[in-house]
């Protein structure tokens, strides 16, 4: 499950608040965000709701302050979209995958839907690694690729100048085959130290990332991935044979084409290696006694993409959250899927259900027939 969700629908205070805001446009002035809350707070009162501590606390000042907002775990200030949420003393903030419309919602229940993924499992940090030289670059989306490499510290590799210096040393105190072994065995302890720093420093930056690619020549970046996975052994780290060159727009299309491709056979590979079975109710067919069968929920990633940018039909939005909220509780994987027909789809173990009739148009009481 996504870690984020996990950590939300484990919070038992209610009421529950769930902003969403064009994070970037603010910079470093939050006022805008105090605004927000001051408007939550005036829609709760009217309400006859408590407001959640962790609110009350950050409207004491008179000012809204960066390390109030708790965003440096999940949310930078150049990220795109934020999500933030408030319950009782508990306060998360997160960076989202799809724009969603400056709103906030509150409910008994965390409005989870822009934080979920497709298979490819977005954010991905892009590495492009050299021996002289290693550029990040984070993947929101398909063509969203935005370099990064000013956010870490990476060392300054010893690579090339350690070459040098050995090869003088070579000239005066070695010969023949000897040298030749020796000069060898000292690049790959090189090679080898300078991306075990080069992993430490992607952990220690960007843990969250659940998934990485490394772009340059299979001498260095299969080093790199035995200590991303060494040190992790949950990462999912791929190295791909690409050498690119030390120029940006290089790079962002190769990992355009890479991750554009990934993505549509990933989906692909999952949808179709499962026996299809229409039904007519999604409904009837999860709640029934194959409940405990219900291994995969799948949602269209474009509509849901599209719905969540418009912001309009909310009440349906909402009972989809309730039913996501309910099958992520239960255990049940959801995942955003890219190449579907339907809007929404169940699957059982060994097969996939399809609901062509319930879900071609999805009104407000459809949507209302996915709650308990």
């Amino acid at each position: 499950m996504n870690r984020k969700i996990k950590d939300l629908i484990q919070i038992q205070e209610s009421p529950k608040v769930s902003l969403f805001l064009e994070w970037k446009s603010m910079g470093h002035n939050f006022d805008e965000f105090r605004i927000w809350l001051r408007n939550i707070q005036s829609e709760m009162s009217r309400k006859d709701l408590k407001v959640p501590e962790s609110i009350l606390t950050i409207m004491e000042d008179a000012k809204v302050f960066g390390r109030e907002l708790k965003i440096q775990d999940h949310l930078r200030l150049g990220d795109k979209y934020g999500a933030f949420y408030f319950s009782g003393n508990h306060q998360m903030a997160f960076n989202t995958h799809f724009r969603s419309k400056d709103q906030f919602f509150l409910d008994d229940q965390f409005f989870v839907l822009p934080l979920l993924k497709s298979p490819e499992t977005f954010p991905v940090l892009a590495l492009s690694v050299h021996l002289d030289q290693v550029r990040a670059f984070q993947v929101d989306h398909y063509h969203d690729v935005a370099e990064i490499t000013s956010a870490f510290e990476f060392p300054e590799s010893p690579v090339i100048e350690g070459r040098e210096r050995m090869s003088e040393q070579r000239s005066h105190n070695f010969s023949g085959r000897n040298a030749s072994e020796v000069a060898q065995d000292h690049d790959e302890e090189m090679v080898r130290r300078y991306m075990s720093e080069i992993a430490d420093e992607v952990l220690r930056n960007f843990e969250y990332i659940p998934r990485v690619h490394l772009f340059g020549s299979p001498k260095v970046t299969h080093v790199l991935e035995d200590q991303l996975k060494k040190r992790n052994r949950k990462a999912q780290v791929e190295s791909h044979s690409y050498i690119t060159s030390s120029k940006a727009p290089e790079i962002r299309k190769a990992i355009q084409e890479m991750v554009s491709t990934r993505e549509n056979f990933e989906s692909f590979k999952d949808l179709k290696s499962f026996r299809t079975e229409p039904v007519t109710d999604l409904k009837e067919v999860i709640w029934s006694q194959e409940m405990g069968n219900l291994a995969r929920l799948h949602i269209n990633q474009f509509w849901l993409s599209d719905a969540l940018g418009k912001g309009e039909d909310l009440a349906s939005l909402k009972a989809l959250n309730r039913f996501v909220v309910s099958c992520l509780d239960g255990g049940v994987d959801v995942q955003l899927s890219a190449n579907m027909e339907d809007l929404i789809a169940g699957e059982l173990r060994g097969q996939r259900v399809r609901p062509p009739q319930f879900f071609e148009n999805p009104s407000l009481e459809m949507m209302e027939q996915l709650k308990y």
